[in-house]
């Protein structure tokens, strides 16, 4: 087990033996005055957990026994997101776990010396509290929570904005965990340097303050790694964020009934027995799609196609009624939330799905409907597998399904894992 600590200097003393990897965990400690510290030795520590908030952590050691510790003790059951974690460390934790998400990112720092005044061309001031809602209208991962986020961040801790005609242009802040971020430039205001200027005047506040200057740049953002190189900038390293599940959470299941029962919402009472036999043994699954890995199956003659035309939607319509015993269209002709997919070899339609969303990222599967000379596992495979590929590239984040027995195989070779028994 590890210790709770009040003495918060002995984390900072042990995180300061390797400073420029864990500004981002000493900025947490710094600024966030609720959240929990843990070593595992008073005297010697060998690793800090900060507990941030009830989902977002952050971790450092060199101690493979230390993530053996956090690993049974701390992440056994449940849901955790890790935040800039470094990046040999962070693939040490991520192997063990399921991932739910993950966002790897690029360290940079930049040193005193680096720090050059003459790139700033324009007059610049701090974000005007005013301002916090314009800067999380074009917050890239706004949520519901991100507003109040932003103000505090614009309250507590320095920051840097271009102003135009007495408007925002262009800004830029600090976290809670002392990294710079959330910068953005008006489209009318770009290829002005004035992302330059904010850059520089913000790094210049933070040299004053006694402090080094850092991002953690998200991978395929193209512009920010030229724009920080520019600004004197040096990369430092992997600073990732992830998301695992540990064990098999009671949210799992609950999220698969609540797919369940909006997609029997849809059907007939008097029909349910018939998607559901009675006699049969099913097993609730569910499916991170971040995790699933795209592989072009042998298609041959076939094509996936997702039902738009009413010559498609009959087609659909009439293999999935025979395969259901039941009027499948007028059950779900008018909810919107389905989507209804085709397979096809030339004009003869061989399968049938559909997904049903549940809530705004996340579908179930359903009415999964196959000819009876061609019901084998291959063409369910295919399905299957074209049917997640097209939701994930639509932005579908989580996928589950109910299926029998004898069907549960096909569905774990596609990375399905069972949640609990129907």
């Amino acid at each position: 087990m590890l210790i709770k600590i009040d003495n918060l200097n002995i984390a900072m003393d042990f995180l300061k033996q390797k400073f420029l990897v864990n500004e981002n965990v000493i900025g947490i400690i710094e600024n966030v005055h609720n959240a929990e510290v843990f070593v595992d030795d008073i005297e010697k520590p060998t690793g800090v957990l900060v507990i941030k908030d009830d989902y977002m952590h952050l971790v450092y050691t060199e101690n493979d026994g230390f993530i053996d510790n956090i690993c049974a003790n701390y992440f056994n059951e449940g849901f955790f997101g890790l935040s800039g974690v470094e990046g040999e460390l962070a693939e040490k934790i991520r192997q063990r776990y399921l991932l739910g998400w993950e966002s790897p990112c690029t360290l940079y720092y930049m040193p005193k010396e680096n720090l050059d005044l003459s790139l700033k061309k324009n007059p610049t001031e701090r974000i005007r509290p005013e301002d916090a809602e314009t800067v999380d209208k074009f917050y890239q991962y706004r949520n519901p929570w991100s507003l109040e986020t932003i103000k505090r961040d614009i309250a507590n801790r320095p920051s840097s904005a271009v102003y135009i005609n007495d408007e925002i242009a262009c800004w830029v802040l600090i976290h809670d965990d002392n990294s710079m971020g959330i910068m953005y430039t008006k489209e009318e205001h770009r290829r002005k340097g004035y992302a330059v200027d904010v850059t520089i005047d913000l790094a210049k506040q933070i040299v004053e303050a006694g402090k080094i200057p850092f991002i953690q740049i998200v991978k395929g953002n193209g512009m920010s790694p030229g724009l920080a190189k520019k600004c004197g900038f040096v990369e430092a390293g992997k600073a990732d964020w992830f998301g695992i599940i540990a064990g098999n959470p009671k949210e799992l299941a609950e999220a698969n009934e609540n797919s369940r029962q909006q997609f029997l919402a849809t059907i007939p009472l008097a029909k349910h027995p018939l998607i559901f036999k009675q006699k049969e043994k099913y097993i609730g699954l569910y499916n991170y799609l971040h995790n699933f890995k795209y592989q072009s199956p042998d298609m041959e003659d076939l094509h996936f196609v997702k039902v738009e035309s009413e010559q498609q939607k009959k087609a659909w319509f009439e293999l999935a009624s025979k395969n259901y015993e039941m009027e499948v269209e007028k059950s779900i002709a008018e909810d919107l939330n389905y989507n209804l997919f085709l397979l096809q070899k030339d004009k003869e339609v061989l399968a049938a799905s559909a997904t049903h969303k549940f809530e705004e990222e996340d579908r179930g599967l359903y009415f999964l409907s196959l000819l009876q000379e061609q019901e084998n596992t291959d063409l369910l495979k295919i399905l299957v597998m074209e049917t997640i590929n097209y939701e994930k590239n639509s932005g579908c984040e989580f996928m589950v399904t109910q299926v029998d027995e004898k069907r549960v195989e096909v569905f774990k070779e596609l990375g399905f894992r069972k949640s609990h028994n129907i």
